[in-house]
This record gives structure tokens, sequence and C-alpha cells, in this order.
């Protein structure tokens, strides 16, 4: 229902096996500790946090106070949160994210609820994205949240492939962590010469809130 993404990060663009399991594990202790990392993902990069981070980013990002996240899923965190396997998305879509109203708010961190009670999931953003997420949510049943990589109102980096060179330097200089692999994706842009992010679905309505790659 989507374009196929690759389960791990091709081995032609690694450094090695043992600097990619460094940094997941790495990735995944400053993500316990309340930190925030800067992911990978196939519309280009992403911050990340658990609940406990979630003020940090904010602060990070220049982000509006009650500007709700989104939820980094994966088809088992879809179905919990809304009771049925993932929507039908955009035909040839890369990645989707869905807009709808939780069957409980118990499991979503209050950042990631909108003002009317709905929430926001992110699927097939790619390997990183997949891997921490299964990891955080089969340990702890914790829920990765997630805001774009550029400043709050700046709009979304510019360049001609996926590279933290792109990335705003600020925002670079005051993450956690930056899970830094040679990308796998090629972007696709707007007509301003942006990345384009991923395409929103609402659930209730059916209708297209975002159009994207």
């Amino acid at each position: 229902w989507m374009k196929q993404q690759p389960e791990e990060i091709p081995s032609d663009i690694l450094k090695s096996r043992l600097e990619l399991e460094r940094l997941f594990t790495e990735a995944y202790e400053t993500l316990q500790a309340g930190g925030v990392v800067l992911i990978p993902t196939t519309v280009g990069y992403t911050l990340c946090s658990l609940e406990k981070g979630a003020r940090r980013m904010e602060k990070l990002k220049g982000r509006p106070d009650g500007k709700p996240f989104g939820i980094l899923g994966t088809p088992e965190i879809y179905k919990d949160t809304f009771g049925s396997p993932p929507a039908t998305c955009i035909p040839g879509t890369v990645c989707m994210g869905f807009i709808g109203r939780p069957r409980s708010v118990k499991k979503i961190p209050s950042g990631g609820v909108g003002p009317n009670g709905e929430v926001g999931i992110w699927l097939n953003l790619g390997p990183v994205h997949q891997r921490l997420a299964e990891r955080i949510w089969e340990e702890t049943g914790e829920l990765m949240i997630a805001t774009s990589c550029n400043k709050a109102g700046g709009g979304n980096p510019t360049g001609h492939h996926f590279s933290l060179d792109f990335v705003d330097e600020e925002i670079r200089s005051k993450v956690d962590l930056e899970f830094d692999v040679n990308h796998w994706e090629v972007p696709e842009h707007d007509v301003n010469g942006r990345w384009l992010s991923a395409p929103i679905l609402e659930l209730e309505s059916g209708k297209v809130k975002r159009v994207g790659r």
C-alpha cells in the first residue's frame, strides 16, 4: 500500500556494521535519558524524543506551546492506537501521516494529542525510525514523538540531496545526538525548492490535509 522501504540501511552506504549498531544503541539510550535525536527518514531528517524529552525538543525548535507533535509509528502502533490496520494511502506514496481520534489517549504522550483529541501517526519513514520505534514500543511501551528538523516557521531545508549539511546549524548544535549515516533516498522538491514532506490523510473525512511525497 506504500512504496517498499528497506528494512535495513543498504550495506553499501554503511561505515560498518559495528558503527551502525553503536549508533542505534546510542540513539536508544539518548532517547531513554530524555534527549533529542536527529534521525534520517525517507523525506529527509526529523527531530525525535520520548515524552520526557518533549519540552526540550519544543524549545530547541522554537515551537509554539501546545502545538502537537507527530508520533513515529509502526503498523502495530497504528493498530493499537486506532483499532484497525493502517488505512489505505495515496497510491505510490513513499510515506504517510494519518490524523484521527485514538481509541484511548492513555498511551499517547501528552505532547502528541491535538486540541480536539486527535493524534497524528507517521508510517514508513525508513529503517532508522522503524527499528527505534519498534524497540522502544516493545521494551517500554513508549511512543516516539517527532517534529521537522527546521526552526519553527522556517520551512524545510533545500538541497539536491539529503545531507545533514543542509539542516539548520543551530538545531544541529543543540541536539543530543545526530544519527549520521549516508542517506538512502533522493529528495523531491516543492515549487520553492524545499524538500517535500510526507502527505497527511485525515481519517475521519478521508481528505488529504497535506500533499507531499
